[in-house]
């Protein structure tokens, strides 16, 4: 099954043109996942930036992994949303909500109408830069560091970071760098670069960009866990999170609404899933 997850429903009518695309693979006759070999391989061939292999573990329970196109990750938040948008289509699961057992921990998945959320895990600083280090990060971009905000690795299932663009043009003009992006990903240890702008007449919309090549992503189209990361950034930045949309993918063609909501101990991210087929 294919999905597009996070779409913006204006757009709801044009598949390929909003959301972040995921595989998934439903194992519906298993009791155990197949090898990491094959489930990378097969990943690799569908090319999505995720594809999620799914597990029955128990009442309305199940298990996921997830691998991008060159390696496993512990989670991801639309390649979750896209697993459980197909259980219920299948008329697998016959309530509105479920939960997800991953590498990263449990989240609690349920729907709103036509929309799909998820409890996310816990929230966590990871690093502070100095400096000089700032300096690098932006460089991978062909920025100036910003003069509003300080980078920052954040962790909400997975680590990402956080990096501040002090203008819209700026965010859309970005000239990234994929090897310093994937070398200095590799030296943090982190997935990828959330690069975002917040206006200053701050209304809940925020714009962002998400790179991670060393995962074999150029770039992605809508990401639920650097979103929430950035929402966990931001609230103890003073902002009000506790309802926000996050607009990516618009250099990409793939504009998408990732709608994340924060009040300080509870993160729920979540939006439109659109099944492509099955």
């Amino acid at each position: 099954m294919v999905a597009d997850v996070f779409a913006d429903p204006a757009r709801a009518g044009f598949p390929g043109t909003t959301g972040n695309r995921a595989g998934v693979v439903w194992l519906q006759d298993s009791v155990t996942f197949p090898s990491d070999i094959y489930m990378a391989r097969l990943a690799a061939r569908y090319g999505y930036p995720e594809t999620v292999f799914v597990l029955a573990g128990g009442p309305a329970t199940y298990r996921l992994r997830y691998f991008t196109p060159v390696d496993e990750v512990d989670f991801c938040g639309h390649a979750t949303l896209a697993a459980f948008e197909l259980l219920r289509s299948l008329g697998v699961l016959d309530g509105f909500s479920a939960s997800a057992l991953t590498k990263a921990g449990t989240v609690r998945v349920e729907w709103n109408g036509k929309e799909i959320f998820m409890e996310m895990v816990p929230s966590r600083t990871v690093r502070f830069f100095s400096s000089r280090e700032s300096l690098d990060l932006y460089r991978a971009f062909g920025l100036e560091p910003s003069l509003r905000f300080t980078p920052e690795i954040i962790c909400t299932g997975l680590s990402d970071i956080l990096l501040a663009a002090d203008s819209k043009e700026q965010l859309d003009t970005l000239e990234p760098h994929f090897e310093m992006i994937s070398a200095l990903s590799q030296l943090y240890g982190v997935v990828g670069f959330h690069v975002f702008y917040v206006p200053e007449m701050f209304r809940g919309k925020i714009y962002c960009r998400n790179f991670a090549p060393l995962y074999g992503i150029p770039e992605e189209a809508a990401t639920g866990t650097s979103n929430a990361s950035l929402a966990f950034y931001l609230f103890r930045h003073g902002y009000d999170v506790s309802h926000c949309v996050c607009i990516q993918g618009e250099s990409m063609g793939k504009s998408s609404l990732v709608t994340v909501r924060y009040n300080g101990q509870s993160m729920c991210v979540g939006g439109l899933s659109l099944i492509i087929n099955k």
